[in-house]
């Protein structure tokens, strides 16, 4: 008896062991779970393969703005602002320190041209330096060429026999200088219908300089021209175009730039 006894008790030890072993284990299979959640999505992303699309750098080539806001590689970008800043200033500055001759002061900023360096073109009143009898300023179109260095010289210059009115003229009659050289709705119909019948080249209004009073209304307008014959590049005139009382409107005047 006593040793069934021994046998139970034995049996009941042996028993209780294997139950604390496995709560053992399984508690630390729970730790570890605990511990790290994630064990099993990381041992994931580091064997599978990448799904980012490559990143590929795109590069821009500059280019210039065309008359349609067509994209002309070379060529000139009509200036978003004709407003003449102070960094304009500075490079007439540097560009007139040799030049003889004539004073240039900038009106306008007509728009540049990258090459190697930059040009820029302006709308300017040009004095003679030496004042003969009786002379007055006269509109010009002027390029002026800036290196990489930041030298700046003047490369071409094209005066026209136009008198650039003074700023404090109000004479009856005058001209009176545009305060914004944007094109006007009525001076753009004008010279548009004014425009239609002119052969020998193509005229492109630039900028509004300026109106006159009369029976009806005188627009001064700068232009680009377009030899529509022989194609010889871009030229420079102010035409004067006539807007009578009746909605007519014709070209009275053209003064080449040269």
């Amino acid at each position: 008896m006593k040793k069934r006894l021994c046998v139970l008790a034995l049996a009941g030890v042996m028993a209780a062991a294997f139950m604390g072993c496995g709560s053992s284990t399984s508690g630390t299979t729970a730790e570890k779970a605990a511990a790290q959640p994630d064990l099993i999505e990381k041992k994931s992303e580091d064997v599978a393969p990448s799904t980012k699309p490559e990143v590929v750098p795109v590069t821009t080539e500059a280019k210039e703005t065309g008359g349609d806001g067509e994209m002309i590689s070379g060529g000139w970008e009509q200036a978003s602002s004709m407003k003449v800043t102070d960094e304009h200033k500075e490079l007439f500055k540097k560009a007139q320190e040799t030049l003889a001759g004539a004073t240039y002061t900038p009106l306008a900023f007509l728009g540049s041209q990258v090459v190697a360096g930059t040009n820029y073109r302006f709308l300017c009143k040009m004095e003679a330096s030496v004042q003969e009898l009786n002379s007055k300023p006269v509109y010009a179109v002027v390029v002026i060429y800036k290196d990489l260095q930041g030298n700046a010289s003047i490369t071409e210059s094209y005066a026209s026999e136009v008198e650039v009115p003074a700023q404090d003229e109000m004479l009856v009659g005058a001209y009176d200088q545009a305060a914004n050289p944007a094109m006007t709705e009525e001076a753009t119909k004008a010279f548009d219908l004014a425009t239609k019948t002119l052969t020998g080249a193509e005229y492109k209004a630039v900028m509004l300089l300026g109106s006159q009073v009369v029976a009806g209304t005188n627009y001064r307008i700068l232009c680009e021209t377009k030899s529509s014959t022989n194609g010889s590049g871009t030229g420079w005139a102010i035409l004067t175009v006539y807007a009578d009382l009746k909605g007519n409107a014709e070209v009275s005047n053209i003064a080449e730039m040269k």
